[in-house]
């Protein structure tokens, strides 16, 4: 029998940038030189100092007469994918006879259509805002039938989408995953920059001591499938993605480690799962944002990762001042235009290189000229506001990826919180006499202008590990990854910002209020407070958002990357966040603040003291639960792998899903008890299902199930170790 090649190949990849609307015409403009910066025409930019940004030029066309459908973020995407596929000679029906994931990164949501939406009473609009919206119409433009999951890690978005899009084909849960990223500038996002001074106002330099970040938008996406599955199909194979890392900072909200700590946990896990050594890398391509704080740290950062010689000795370059900081879209765009290069036999420039600063000087940058090699191996960082890091190294060589471990994954402990009650696994529900405050329950954690999410998130991550029966030490926490989901960001904020923007102006934004309004800046705050400085992800979706986290993390922690693990969900609700969902099938959502949050472990951390409450046993994620056929499949799955489901707790966002939920759960499971949880919230909706779970005293397997609001089901199976020994 011939053995099966699993490693994760690129067989696709297209872009969309503000130097072209292809692969072809991002090519052209990095040998001609040129720079998409320019004079930004699409919004008003009154009152800043700095007026330039790298705009995509062909919106009109590329909208057609779907603009007011979607948001601008998701034509980017679309254009992208079309490329992608048709490189990778693929079809929309033959997608359709094969399992397709889409693993899509956004940073800034669709602020475009929202702000639009609110300026011209359009709710209609509204609803295009939550980032997963855009990943479910391009879903739904391709007919994806398999895992679709939204990731919004701001600028290493697109990094982690491509990551997971790996390990969904190196695990066997598809053929073919279209992962990448896709974002559209906006008012909120550029005045915001330019409060925190970030902005330059030429074409942005990296390592050079002209600083300032010329912001960007776009799209880029790769596909991957098997190498087995690419051989099959008679397709060239591009590249290889041999190993990916990821890391947090635990250091400051905007500004990295100075040292670039982060930077250098990323790289060397990245090296750890990679079958090619530091030594044979032959380019890297950095994040190099052209900020002070980031490009020393960064190359700091790779320094220590690799070694001072070969740091000083591969070619280094950023691709920024070609198309900007496309933030959600800049590793996928980053990575594509190394492989354009590559293909070429060149290496991307750093334009408008003058004056090397001292902290950027010793290394083989590639200035101003693109530098003709053929290259075989090479490395892309991106870095994030919280904090978050992410390496992936690539090869154009038959080079297989190296087999990964797989270890248990259990529970250590569990905190759900709302405004009045906090739930733990290990004691009865607590009543709070006011409406949770962080300052009042955990003063030490707290920090002035901190958000309502980022003050619930850290209560219930407090409880959580309270109910672990364990102190961990600051070596423990530096072995912790931080996986975040919100559906929306910090609404309060956001609230804040827009209101500032329509009644004082676009130069008023606050440099205090603007690292708030990412989505991810509540995963930063648990990096910080806690000192975690693991692998990390953060993710959005409508509704299967903390179960879409927990799938992350146990992938994480399965392969040995991170000894424990933090999955967190929080949300506010305002007048902003019921807007976002005024036409969505939900009832209407009451006034409030939620979170969700476990403590996880893999098998080697146990030690003889601790009580683990369960085991996950596996995630699963079911793109249409509404699809009989697909739905069963997958359910009875379980059953032949002898895993006796007894009982299942369920929550619906929108019921009309209910009913052919149930038969097929009846259908799967007829022996399961099946309790229907109503949802509260929307990001932590399934947090007392969850609670229930991890009850079980007389169970032994308990499936959870959320369905979000467009019909996607996610779900988990926990194994009740509760007063049991493990075995």
């Amino acid at each position: 029998m011939i053995e099966q090649d699993k490693s994760a190949v690129v067989t696709g990849y297209g872009v969309l940038c503000s130097i072209g609307e292809s692969t072809s015409s991002l090519h052209q403009a990095m040998v001609a030189g040129l720079s998409g910066v320019g004079d930004i025409e699409r919004f008003s930019t009154d009152g800043l100092v700095n007026r330039k940004g790298a705009l995509v030029k062909q919106v009109e066309n590329i909208s057609g007469n779907h603009f007011e459908h979607q948001d601008l973020a998701t034509h980017f995407a679309i254009q992208a994918i079309e490329e992608a596929l048709e490189q990778a000679h693929l079809t929309c029906e033959q997608l359709m006879n094969v399992r397709v994931a889409l693993c899509l990164g956004n940073a800034n949501c669709g602020q475009y259509s929202f702000l639009n939406g609110i300026r011209n009473h359009q709710p209609e609009r509204c609803q295009f805002f939550p980032p997963h919206h855009i990943t479910e119409s391009v879903r739904s433009h391709f007919n994806i039938l398999g895992p679709t999951i939204t990731f919004t890690s701001a600028c290493t978005a697109s990094s982690s989408a491509i990551a997971h899009g790996k390990r969904l084909i190196e695990s066997d849960e598809v053929d073919i995953v279209i992962a990448g990223g896709t974002d559209a500038l906006a008012e909120l996002v550029y005045g915001g920059f330019h409060s925190v001074q970030s902005l330059s106002n030429d074409v942005c330099s990296p390592y050079d001591d002209k600083t300032g970040l010329s912001l960007g938008e776009g799209a880029g996406f790769i596909v991957l499938e098997s190498a087995t599955h690419a051989h099959n199909r008679h397709v060239d194979i591009k590249y290889r993605i041999l190993a990916t890392g990821s890391s947090l900072d635990g250091f400051h909200a905007t500004a990295p480690n100075p040292e670039g700590a982060g930077v250098t946990r990323s790289f060397k896990q990245a090296l750890k799962y990679s079958a090619i050594t530091a030594e044979q890398l032959e380019y890297i391509n950095s994040h190099g944002t052209g900020t002070p704080a980031n490009d020393g740290s960064e190359l700091n950062g790779i320094t220590n990762a690799i070694g001072q010689e070969l740091a000083q000795r591969v070619p280094i370059s950023s691709s920024k001042s070609y198309f900007g900081h496309t933030l959600g879209a800049a590793g996928a765009i980053e990575f594509i235009s190394s492989a354009v290069a590559i293909d070429n036999g060149f290496l991307p420039a750093t334009l408008n290189g003058e004056n090397i600063r001292p902290d950027c000087q010793g290394y083989n940058l590639i200035i101003n000229d693109v530098k003709q090699q053929n290259t075989a191996h090479f490395a892309v960082t991106n870095s994030a506001f919280g904090g978050h890091n992410t390496t992936l190294i690539v090869s154009k060589n038959n080079v297989q990826s190296l087999p990964v471990p797989t270890h248990r994954v259990f529970i250590l402990g569990s905190a759900y919180l709302s405004d009045t009650t906090v739930l733990q696994s290990q004691s009865s529900e607590i009543t709070l006499p006011n409406p949770f405050v962080l300052k009042d329950h955990f003063p030490t954690l707290f920090q002035r202008r901190m958000t309502t999410v980022s003050q619930f998130a850290l209560g219930a991550t407090a409880y959580a590990l309270q109910d672990c029966n364990r102190t961990f030490t600051e070596s423990e926490f530096d072995s912790f990854g931080a996986y975040f989901a919100c559906s929306l960001g910090s609404a309060d904020v956001l609230d804040k910002n827009i209101n500032t923007l329509f009644t004082q102006g676009i130069s008023e934004l606050k440099s205090t209020v603007f690292p708030n309004t990412v989505v991810n800046a509540t995963l930063g705050q648990l990096a910080i407070t806690f000192g975690f400085k693991g692998s990390a992800t953060c993710i959005s979706d409508l509704g299967n958002d903390h179960l879409q986290a927990l799938n992350l993390a146990y992938a994480h922690l399965r392969e040995g990357r991170q000894a424990y693990g933090v999955v967190c969900s929080a949300e506010d609700i305002n007048t902003i966040s019921k807007t976002a969902f005024e036409t969505a099938p939900i009832e209407p959502l009451n006034q409030g603040a939620y979170s969700c949050s476990l403590v996880l472990a893999n098998e080697t951390q146990l030690t003889p003291n601790d009580n683990p409450i369960a085991e996950v046993i596996k995630c699963l994620n079911i793109t249409d639960s509404q699809n009989d056929a697909h739905c069963l499949t997958q359910l009875n799955t379980l059953q032949k792998q002898g895993v006796m489901i007894e009982d299942i707790y369920l929550t619906v966002l929108n019921d009309s899903h209910i009913p052919s939920l149930l038969t097929y759960l009846d259908k799967a499971f007829p022996q399961a008890r099946i309790t229907q949880n109503k949802p509260a919230s929307v990001t932590c909706a399934i947090g007392p299902s969850i609670h229930q779970a991890l009850q079980m005293n007389k169970s032994q397997y308990a499936l959870v199930v959320s369905v979000n609001l467009t019909g996607a089901l996610s779900a988990c199976i926990l194994k009740s170790l509760k007063n049991k020994e493990i075995t």
